[in-house]
């Protein structure tokens, strides 16, 4: 298959674990035999706008090769406006980006959108207009912490129930998300973990039955 993937972010320089399990996702995806195809919306903040940042996103877009995935990649500012109006203005200048990317690549078989806001809410308009299907997983632990607001609900509701399959990572996650789900029956399908750590951990020696794991957040 020629999968597409949408993600709201992915390592930079300036942010080297930013979005990096995004990346490995559609890297092992790769390594299977599928052609998978990145489109990220840099978003870059009026702050830094400078002539030569601005000479740079003229030269927009870039197509790079990263772990046997191909990027087709473009900068953008990032609009000082609240949540509720940035969301959507990123959305749908992700859909012009794709647009171009469908011109200039064609169409792929399935889009993969991670977070429903705001990159499935752009994979949703990608169907509505060209018809292109689309899968979504969810990895928003906002949708933990609070409820979503009536207008986010909304949003939420056309993008799960207009997509193909409906992923979460996790079972607490996929809870929170039932009440907006109504055609599909939610998947839960943890993130990845690279095949070294596997092996790593079965040809390791243990002298005690404890075993240890140790998370760390906010790279």
């Amino acid at each position: 298959m020629r999968v597409l993937v949408l993600c709201p972010t992915l390592p930079s320089p300036d942010a080297t674990y930013a979005g990096c399990f995004f990346l490995d996702h559609a890297s092992a995806v790769a390594s299977t035999g599928h052609a998978v195809d990145l489109v990220h919306l840099i978003r870059g903040s009026l702050r830094s706008w400078s002539m030569r940042s601005a000479r740079i996103m003229y030269r927009q877009p870039r197509v790079e090769l990263q772990d046997g995935v191909r990027i087709f990649r473009q900068a953008g500012w990032n609009a000082p406006l609240p949540p509720r109006w940035s969301g959507p203005l990123w959305a749908h200048r992700q859909f012009g980006m794709l647009s171009k990317y469908f011109i200039r690549f064609g169409f792929p078989d399935v889009i993969h959108a991670h977070v429903a806001l705001w990159a499935g809410y752009a994979a949703y308009l990608c169907h509505k207009r060209f018809g292109v299907p689309y899968v979504i997983t969810e990895h928003s632990s906002s949708l933990i912490v609070r409820p979503p607001s009536p207008s986010e609900s909304r949003y939420y509701s056309d993008i799960y129930n207009h997509a193909g399959a409906v992923i979460a990572v996790g079972q607490a996650l996929a809870k929170r998300m039932v009440p907006m789900v109504s055609n599909h029956e939610i998947k839960v399908i943890p993130n990845p973990v690279n095949q070294v750590f596997i092996d790593r951990g079965s040809n390791t020696r243990r002298t005690s039955l404890d075993f240890i794991v140790v998370s760390t957040g906010s790279l």
